[in-house]
């Protein structure tokens, strides 16, 4: 779990995915529903002419909705060959994380369900929350 994490937020929760798997950033906008889509699926983007499902991770969670706007991202991420978005708060940057900040993971954080979680770290801001991409993604 050691390695360079990509920061975002949900709420007050603040979450590290690897920076392995992230391809891109980009601002919340264009995004087209998809009928009959899961809850947790708030539709899909093209990005460079791949069309792209994008992830409510709030919703993923089970925290409340929020109206979205230019301020929230999408993180574009690679998982076994293929790409997904995941509608996030805000993103805040890149995180060193080693093993010895990482302390014991719990049942749940932030509301968030231990099942989405890998493990947490304690960084000099505050906990950062490692989440499981496969769980995220998952239908």
């Amino acid at each position: 779990m050691q390695g360079r994490y990509v920061c975002f937020y949900i709420d007050k929760g603040r979450y590290g995915i690897i920076l392995d798997k992230v391809i891109r950033i980009i601002r919340y906008e264009g995004i087209t529903e998809v009928p009959k889509a899961p809850p947790f699926v708030e539709g899909v983007i093209n990005l460079r002419g791949e069309v792209i499902p994008v992830i409510n991770v709030r919703e993923k969670f089970g925290l409340p909705r929020e109206v979205f706007s230019k301020v929230n991202r999408i993180i574009v991420i690679s998982h076994k060959e293929k790409n997904y978005g995941l509608l996030v708060d805000s993103v805040r940057g890149i995180y060193g994380v080693s093993e010895e900040m990482l302390t014991e993971k719990t049942d749940s954080i932030f509301g968030v369900s231990h099942e989405f979680i890998t493990g947490i770290a304690n960084l000099k801001e505050g906990l950062l929350v490692l989440i499981d991409i496969g769980k995220i993604i998952s239908f």
